[in-house]
């Protein structure tokens, strides 16, 4: 395997097509959320959007609290990526944020007829 060379960027988490292709056809729908850590490297984290199951478990392990239901969820929809997303807390954080993005209603709207 070869080095990275010193101060390059590395990309931390990366999957082939085929892993990709797997995970669609067992989930369907398949996301990827990218992120920089503080020295600059990339960090790829997959997972499928939440869905009601999800969001009953998150809440009932979660207890009201609002960051071990942002765990829950997060732990429960990731499929793959850079295991760094999961240990470090601010990058775990901006994870547990895009995934609770997707699990609120799209609003729309409601008229008499």
């Amino acid at each position: 395997m070869a080095k990275q060379p010193q101060n390059v960027p590395a990309v931390i988490g990366q999957h082939t097509q085929p892993d990709i292709e797997k995970w669609k056809a067992k989930h369907g729908d398949v996301r990827s959320f990218t992120q920089k850590d503080e020295e600059g490297n990339t960090h790829v984290t997959y997972f499928r959007p939440p869905n009601f199951d999800d969001i009953d478990y998150a809440r009932e392990v979660g207890d009201g609290d609002g960051t071990k239901i942002g765990v829950a969820m997060a732990n429960n929809v990731r499929l793959g990526g850079s295991d760094q997303v999961m240990e470090n807390f601010r990058l775990k954080h901006g994870f547990m944020k895009a995934v609770l993005k997707l699990a609120t209603a799209i609003e729309g709207d409601v008229e008499k007829l």
